[in-house]
């Protein structure tokens, strides 16, 4: 899949839009319709303890599709990205 010009090989990942309820929905969910920043580096730590890819900032989401688009495998990536990863595997 490819969202805001990053390509994700792979699949297993939730796509769709989260609307004004983004709080309570799947943390993991990819909302391609938010923005999102310049390119970050995942090795940066921009989110929180408690992440929802619809709450946290354009540069964390930038940063994680660069790691999704990479093969979620550099092994200096900051663990929020992995456990906003893993929320989709635990709830799905």
């Amino acid at each position: 899949m490819t969202v805001r010009g990053y390509v994700i090989p792979g699949g297993l990942l939730y796509l769709g839009q989260t609307g004004s309820h983004s709080s309570s929905s799947e943390p993991s969910v990819i909302d391609p319709t938010l923005s999102v920043g310049e390119r970050a580096s995942c090795h940066d730590r921009l989110m929180p303890y408690w992440r929802n890819y619809s709450s946290v900032s354009p540069e964390a989401r930038s940063a994680y599709l660069e790691w999704l688009s990479t093969g979620k495998s550099d092994p200096e990536a900051d663990i929020g990205y992995v456990f906003l990863y893993f929320y989709a595997r635990l709830s799905g």
